[in-house]
């Protein structure tokens, strides 16, 4: 969890709206660059940062904006239908990207932490030029979705999703037989949830946390301060600064309490690199800032994880410093095999990070920005070797899906 996400989190909540200017840039799909290279293409936009055309060189694994939009031939394009949904949290902007008119597999894309819009760059082409529709929406607060997506937790968040899984399962483009969930970071907190709410068919989650939120964010705190040049006893008391907050606003700690803590905590020169947020102290301790606090750090995965039976891929970086990789996929692993799971495949790319970018400590991330071998690859063989995408699709030149130099566990 960022410190911007912690810092909405932690003030009143309100209902807003990021709509920003959508990019007329170019349309997803395959392209050919002007030295010859298939690329895929997709419009990113996280507000208030303007949208831009993302592009991935699938050969390469490289990724980054797109500017030479006059240089580049199109191979496969996709298409959009726009819509406005109805939803328990309120209106929903969503999105059927497509690439023909027949039912097909198609994957629900569930947002990370962040304030993403439908318009989550090369991996929507790379789905539906491969075969497979993709769903995605606009996270609550931006674009067309009312409310604040910090306001929410994964349980409200599973809520949407479920939503959007009645209103397309019905679609004549969808196959509903064939409906899948891909859920980034905080998103592998919701995606079980609507694996066991739904008749969910596939599920990928990518650098998917396995503990609680709360356990979750005192990693995070631990990895980022130790990184920053911290040592163990300024981590020790920025944890206690989090778990006094923690107990208020469950009502294990008196609410002066946490303020007092967490104005100690502020005038303390390891601050900066605690994850704690800069926040009001006379409305981010009061309802209905609370409640906020409440309803995203409060929640366990573990009961819902050992109720999963859905086909699951789950990709990590072995240097992920967001997430304990290691603890999580065993935990992930025992919760399956209590749940009857009998289709787990785990994937990890020992040189990179949260985001499966190639990177040297976690932290820092190779420049330009290029993904560890054999990711996204490994995504449409996993789907192909299931019967959810076209035979061929995903399959290549790629010796890092063959040989296993990129690390992984088949379980």
């Amino acid at each position: 969890m960022t410190r911007a996400a912690v810092l909405l989190l932690a003030g009143t909540m309100w209902t807003f709206g990021i709509s920003g200017v959508r990019a007329a840039t170019i349309d997803p799909g395959i392209y050919r660059d002007a030295a010859g290279a298939k690329i895929y293409v997709g419009i990113e936009h996280t507000p208030p940062d303007a949208a831009y055309a993302q592009y991935l060189n699938p050969k390469t694994g490289a990724t980054g904006a797109l500017s030479a939009f006059k240089q580049v031939t199109a191979i496969c394009r996709v298409r959009e239908e726009r819509r406005v949904v109805r939803a328990p949290e309120g209106p929903l902007g969503v999105s059927l990207f497509y690439a023909g008119d027949a039912p097909r597999a198609t994957v629900l894309l569930i947002h990370g932490a962040d304030n993403e819009t439908r318009d989550m760059g090369w991996i929507v082409p790379y789905f539906a030029c491969n075969g497979v529709d993709v769903i995605s929406y606009d996270q609550r607060g931006t674009g067309a979705s009312t409310g604040s997506w910090l306001a929410d937790g994964p349980q409200a968040r599973a809520r949407d999703a479920d939503a959007l899984y009645d209103v397309f399962r019905s679609d004549a483009r969808v196959d509903p037989r064939r409906i899948g969930v891909w859920a980034f970071s905080n998103g592998g907190w919701t995606a079980p949830i609507v694996a066991v709410d739904r008749p969910i068919a596939f599920m990928i989650l990518q650098s998917a946390p396995a503990e609680s939120v709360e356990r979750n964010v005192y990693y995070e705190v631990r990895e980022t301060m130790l990184h920053a040049g911290r040592n163990d006893a300024d981590v020790d008391r920025a944890i206690a600064a989090w778990q006094t907050i923690v107990a208020a606003f469950e009502g294990r700690t008196p609410v002066n309490a946490a303020k007092e803590a967490y104005v100690q905590a502020k005038r303390a020169p390891w601050f900066e690199d605690s994850l704690l947020p800069l926040i009001p102290e006379r409305t981010a301790f009061t309802e209905p800032a609370l409640d906020g606090w409440r309803r995203y750090l409060s929640y366990d995965p573990l009961p819902t994880l050992s109720k999963v039976r859905t086909p699951t891929l789950a990709l990590y970086g072995r240097l992920d410093r967001k997430v304990d990789v290691e603890h999580d996929v065993a935990v992930l692993k025992t919760a399956f095999e209590r749940a009857g799971m009998r289709d787990l495949t785990v994937r990890w790319f020992p040189d990179a990070g949260h985001t499966l970018k190639i990177t040297a400590n976690g932290f820092d991330y190779e420049t330009p920005a290029r993904y560890s071998r054999g990711y996204p690859r490994v995504m449409l063989e996993w789907l192909r070797a299931r019967g959810f995408v076209p035979a061929g699709a995903g399959a290549g030149s790629d010796p890092s899906l063959r040989s296993g130099h990129w690390g992984g566990t088949i379980w």
